[in-house]
């Protein structure tokens, strides 16, 4: 990952507030990925990051919140703030709590790892967003 990250475009932006990355696997993203994890301020503090991911298997209405616990890749855990998701979920009919969707969805692996080697801190994950209300995907 060191490799990506050096040989990527770097930092451009100051106080990014969000970073909107397309979902596809390594192949597709070994060069804008790393170019996007560059204009992450690293010397920032961010109490919370939201991941936003589509979901592939599972049609509902709402966002999937997931609270069942962290993730686990190969650079270690990434803790979920499953108070903020439980709160989320309690607060707004938007939000819905559905872990089943989470458990065979991909469309964040690829995120986590780059934001564990730039940051360390606290994944609140919203992820498998789904906001089409006919059931077909978006």
């Amino acid at each position: 990952m060191p490799n990506y990250l050096k040989t990527a475009q770097p930092k451009q932006v100051s106080n990014v507030i969000a970073i909107i990355a397309p979902h596809a696997g390594y192949v597709f993203r070994a060069e804008w990925l790393p170019a996007l994890s560059n204009q992450i301020d690293v010397d920032k503090t961010y109490k919370t990051i939201f991941l936003i991911g589509s979901s592939h298997k599972f049609y509902y209405e709402g966002a999937a919140v997931y609270t069942a616990g962290n993730y686990i890749t190969p650079l270690g855990t990434v803790e979920v703030d499953t108070a903020l998701g439980n709160k989320l979920i309690s607060e707004s009919k938007y939000f819905i709590n559905y872990n089943d969707a989470h458990k065979t969805e991909h469309c964040l692996e690829v995120e986590l790892p780059f934001l564990q080697y730039k940051l360390k801190n606290t994944v609140s994950d919203c992820a498998n967003c789904d906001w089409n209300k006919s059931g077909k995907r978006l």
